[in-house]
């Protein structure tokens, strides 16, 4: 994540030095320049005080274009810090690591909608600052460590047969706990939205039966393939 963030954050740059030579073309810095001529005219003229006058209302101009630019560019800066932090958050909400960084999650947020007031406040600076916080934040939430595959072992299965109770004790519950499946009993309900239309009584989740062959759904973008054998060694689900 911070290899991106960081040369997201250097193509931002580089499309700020654009952004600036644009904004110069503004009203401030053209009437300046209308001025800059009528003064070298006068100067040519040998009207030394009108040459000075439009000078000096030239310098005027530019000071203000130059104001103009850097508050532009202040939007922009905050805008863009943002708009990653938006986009750091909803990174940190789908990561393996969501549940157990769900406070840092949390806090992130809360700078988050900082940040977005101080931008409605026209608060530019504080608003970019406060996007930084945030990046900064969710740059804390480790990688998950990469999962070992030992030799040998089966992809993930994609099926699963319903065994009698009294054997297996088999419901979406205990089957979803299963580490073969999601290692997770609370997913429960992606194995009986992906089932429901094959039950004998769809509105009951409780009710499936031995025999009764379940699609698993890849939980993570996972292969799987064949049909769940016990005892068997899959490969473990990615984190």
């Amino acid at each position: 994540m911070k290899k991106i963030l960081a040369l997201i954050c250097i193509a931002l740059v580089s499309l700020s030095g654009l952004v600036a030579q644009n904004l110069r073309d503004n009203e401030f810095q053209r009437a300046g320049l209308a001025y800059e001529r009528q003064a070298k005219e006068a100067l040519e003229a040998g009207e030394y005080a009108k040459s000075a006058e439009y000078a000096d209302l030239a310098a005027e101009q530019f000071r203000l274009s130059r104001e103009y630019v850097s508050n532009r560019l202040l939007v922009i800066k905050a805008a863009n810090m943002i708009t990653l932090a938006k986009q750091a958050v909803a990174r940190a909400e789908r990561s393996s690591q969501a549940t157990e960084f769900a406070s840092t999650i949390t806090r992130g947020k809360v700078l988050l909608r900082e940040a977005e007031a101080a931008y409605s406040a026209q608060q530019w600076e504080d608003a970019r600052v406060k996007a930084e916080e945030v990046i900064a934040l969710m740059n804390t939430i480790p990688a998950p460590e990469p999962v070992a595959v030992r030799e040998g072992a089966l992809p993930l299965p994609r099926w699963y047969i319903v065994g009698p109770w009294e054997k297996t004790f088999d419901c979406y519950w205990n089957i979803a706990k299963k580490p073969e499946v999601y290692n997770n009993p609370v997913l429960w309900g992606k194995l009986y939205d992906a089932n429901r239309a094959n039950m004998r009584n769809p509105d009951n989740p409780n009710l499936i039966h031995p025999g009764m062959r379940l699609e698993i759904p890849p939980l993570r973008g996972e292969k799987r393939e064949g049909t769940f054998t016990p005892g068997a060694v899959y490969e473990p689900l990615p984190k």
